[in-house]
């Protein structure tokens, strides 16, 4: 006739869910039921929360739960000679301790001492920490060539496809404007292989600043899942895009733009000269002009794209405008008419 009555468990146990009450059960009976605490179970506070049960009540009452808190030894007793029993519908909840991490894991290749994984020792770990773990930079690392590759968050995930369904919406509403026929098929095709690409993406950083300055900005903090590559000093600089022959050639220090450019046979017709950018091996993008030196390093990927097509008019654009033109010249001989009488 009590119906089921039950006790709840949930927090850092082995395994939370809903046990049977029993007469005089104690905070350690319930816990030794549930298999006992996790790794990154909390001793310092245990929180028991309490149906509030009033059969003579007639009115509502603000509270609606009575909270009691306790710390534990090691054998899941309460501290002190108090004993406390559990009454059904008790809700026991185990925290997790503050000072509990699990490990995290970044990881460094390339020219330095040794290379592999590394656990995170400090919530704070920065770029220099993990280079003065992992033995320092070789003879023949290009620090300032140094790039990051980061794992994206499932919260980063879920932004980028959310572009991605924005951008076909988009698609899909222009060309019904313009009156296009959409093949939706080919454009759900590209936003499948939009959203499964790679789940990283790169950050640019200056590890040699990183490393002269450690704890400013330049240091970067690290997150789980992180990939540090140091590559080999490169003496090449890559022209790419539209030239008349794209190609590899030596760096040259103290030459601008238009003499690589010139070294790829020049500008195609179809170059963009105002929108070339270089992409350097950290990473980061600069935009390129004319007399540009500096922005210009070894490891250097200049790239020309093309210029931007002019968007043609349809023939419902041409036909509108063409029936506007005609109209308007109506209404001006009628004008002149007017003003002739």
């Amino acid at each position: 006739m009590l119906g089921d009555r039950t006790i709840e468990v949930s927090g850092e146990v082995t395994y939370p869910g809903v046990y049977p009450f029993a007469e005089n059960t104690t905070i350690q009976d319930i816990l030794l039921e549930a298999g006992g605490l996790t790794e990154a179970a909390s001793l310092a506070r245990v929180d028991i929360f309490r149906r509030v049960r009033d059969a003579k009540a007639v009115e509502t009452k603000g509270q609606s739960a009575e909270h009691f808190a306790f710390s534990l030894n090691e054998k899941y007793d309460i501290n002190g000679d108090t004993t406390f029993y559990l009454r059904p519908y008790d809700v026991v909840v185990i925290r997790k301790s503050p000072a509990y991490e699990e490990q995290q894991t970044v990881q460094v290749r390339g020219e330095v001492a040794f290379q592999g994984d590394y656990s995170m020792t400090s919530k704070n770990y920065r770029l220099s920490d993990l280079i003065k773990a992992s033995g320092g930079l070789t003879s023949m690392a290009y620090s300032n060539g140094a790039h990051l590759t980061r794992v994206m968050t499932k919260e980063e995930i879920e932004q980028r496809d959310e572009a991605n369904r924005k951008a076909l919406i988009q698609l899909y509403e222009d060309g019904l404007k313009e009156g296009k026929d959409m093949n939706m098929q080919i454009a759900d095709s590209l936003f499948n292989l939009k959203k499964n690409t790679k789940y990283t993406f790169p950050v640019a950083i200056d590890l040699t600043q990183a490393m002269a300055k450690p704890g400013s900005d330049f240091d970067i903090e690290l997150r789980k899942g992180d990939i540090l590559e140091i590559p080999v000093r490169s003496n090449i600089v890559k022209v790419s895009g539209e030239v008349m022959y794209p190609v590899s050639m030596s760096y040259e220090k103290d030459k601008n733009l238009n003499y690589y450019l010139s070294r790829a046979g020049g500008l195609s017709g179809n170059a963009s000269r105002s929108r070339i950018y270089g992409i350097h091996q950290n990473g980061s993008v600069v935009k390129l002009s004319s007399n540009s030196v500096r922005d210009i390093q070894p490891g250097t990927e200049i790239v020309v794209p093309q210029k931007k097509t002019r968007k043609r008019m349809t023939t419902g654009e041409i036909v509108g405008i063409a029936s506007g033109v005609a109209s308007l010249g109506a209404i001006i001989v009628s004008l002149l008419n007017v003003i002739k009488k």
